[in-house]
């Protein structure tokens, strides 16, 4: 289940997610959507902090 949650980033923060996505989609030749990378980053940061913490 996905829930809706909202949430401020600042500007550069958010011209990076978008350069991510443009570069990922070039790569890909996939339409990738803002949430979906952000959901990816968000958990590729969470999973390598949990390892991180885990040492």
């Amino acid at each position: 289940m996905k829930q809706h949650v909202t949430m401020r980033l600042p500007t550069d923060l958010l011209d990076r997610i978008e350069a991510f996505s443009k570069a990922l989609s070039q790569k890909t030749g996939l339409d990738v959507k803002r949430s979906d990378v952000v959901r990816l980053l968000l958990t590729a940061g969470l999973d390598q902090k949990e390892k991180d913490l885990a040492k």
